[in-house]
């Protein structure tokens, strides 16, 4: 997705992120706006404005300008429907139907945003790779875990589940290397993950976290991290970032199997 290409501003020039910000600025219509009107409402040179759509992959303006707009309406879409109390929209079973699905579109559409292509594809070769996955999780994400335990066990890797240190288990692991920690923490701070975490960075082992973008403690742990969306509202906090963390889950599966039997060359 363009937004989330244009998101990721480590990867963008000074002038590039000016660029970017205007773009996504809800308020602002780039829909019929050309490129010399977006440089001069960006305060950067049309050249400029060349390079960044051009190194996110996109060959003309007009194809740009277009994707994007539509993404745009779609993301923004999604968001304003839950500024409120979206339970309140539930007064009918049909509207009831109608803010689950919203609910989906939103958690589904934002997360995408927020993944990023090379790190999905190095987490999906270490999991292919790897001699055991440990997944660790608790509360909520424990259902999640679960069901990524099972799809990688039924398609032959090495896979355990659990929800606190083993200490035997640990002193008895041989190779750090082959060993993959995954850290399932994306509705709270859990004090007991966090510790789990610390504890297998200094073991050595390469560990990933599916965490919210709340979660500083985590992400400065792990050597990759997947950020899930989590909507603001305090109602549909926990059911959205369940979704979202699902949604990760199943789309790391599909990529390892897709791998593993041969369905793709490349990520």
């Amino acid at each position: 997705m363009i937004i989330e290409k244009l998101l990721d501003e480590k990867k963008l020039t000074d002038t590039e992120k000016q660029i970017a910000r205007y773009l996504l600025d809800e308020s602002n219509n780039i829909e019929n706006m050309t490129s010399t009107e977006l440089a001069k409402k960006a305060y950067a040179s049309q050249s400029t404005v060349v390079r960044l759509y051009k190194k996110i992959g996109i060959p003309s303006y007009r194809e740009f300008i277009m994707k994007l707009s539509m993404e745009k309406y779609e993301y923004y879409k999604t968001n304003d429907y839950f500024e409120k109390n979206p339970l309140e929209k539930c007064t009918s079973y049909e509207n009831t139907k109608q803010m689950v699905n919203k609910l989906y579109e939103k958690s589904i559409s934002n997360t995408n945003i927020l993944l990023n292509r090379n790190t999905i594809t190095r987490i999906c070769n270490r999991i292919l790779n790897a001699h055991t996955i440990d997944i660790y999780a608790s509360g909520i994400c424990e259902i999640c875990g679960l069901q990524f335990q099972y799809i990688l066990q039924s398609i032959g890797l090495n896979c355990t589940f659990q929800t606190n240190i083993n200490d035997f288990y640990m002193k008895n692991i041989k190779d750090n290397k082959t060993h993959v920690a995954i850290f399932m923490n994306v509705t709270y701070e859990n004090e007991t993950i966090i510790h789990v975490a610390k504890k297998i960075k200094d073991n050595g082992f390469y560990s990933i976290g599916i965490i919210n973008n709340n979660d500083d403690k985590l992400s400065k742990i792990c050597q990759d991290v997947l950020v899930v969306d989590q909507t603001d509202s305090e109602y549909v906090n926990a059911l959205s970032s369940l979704i979202s963390n699902q949604y990760i889950i199943t789309f790391l599966s599909s990529l390892i199997i897709a791998k593993k039997f041969n369905k793709m060359d490349q990520y």
